[in-house]
């Protein structure tokens, strides 16, 4: 989960917040920006795309 995580993070889809104060303000910032929120959720998708499937690959790649 969290390689998952910091690579969300690492592409700008995900924000990482210390505490419920600050993921509220992020949250609500988000909110307020419809450009931002579809460039996360594009970036998002196409990392989604890209890692589909690793678990298997990287078995296929241990048993053979």
């Amino acid at each position: 989960f969290r390689e998952i995580c910091r690579g969300l993070e690492t592409i700008g889809s995900a924000t990482k917040t210390l505490d419920a104060t600050s993921a509220k303000e992020a949250l609500m910032a988000l909110a307020k920006d419809e450009k931002k929120r579809l460039q996360q959720s594009q970036t998002a998708v196409t990392w989604h795309e890209k890692n589909r499937g690793a678990t298997e690959r990287t078995l296929r790649k241990l048993l053979s």
